[in-house]
């Protein structure tokens, strides 16, 4: 596991969601939780969406919205197929977890 990758999305409620953001630093790769973030088609965002909050980042020539208000711990074991690196968007991504932790 590595931070800024994105992973399948095995939970098939929402197949507008098909990937999941893993944003925990690997620093703390031991434990059994991975904090990850959504990413949404940007064809199946309705509203709009904050720039800095909801960045759009691209997978595989597709863009998507990072979807951070949603942000959520779950079991590192539901990460298991690797579809992209996208650390090229670290800033967007950091910026986005900082205007929903502190505001700014």
């Amino acid at each position: 596991m590595s931070q800024f990758r994105a992973y399948k999305n095995h939970n098939q409620d929402n197949p507008h969601i098909p990937y999941l953001l893993d944003v925990q630093n690997d620093l703390l790769e031991g434990l059994d939780t991975r904090m990850v973030i959504p990413l949404i088609r940007e064809s199946s965002f309705k509203g709009s969406g904050i720039t800095t909050l909801t960045p759009k980042l691209s997978v595989h020539g597709e863009v998507f919205l990072l979807l951070t208000p949603q942000m959520a711990g779950i079991s590192r074991h539901l990460l298991t197929e690797e579809v992209s690196n996208l650390g090229d968007f670290r800033y967007e991504i950091l910026a986005a977890i900082n205007l929903l932790i502190e505001g700014f």
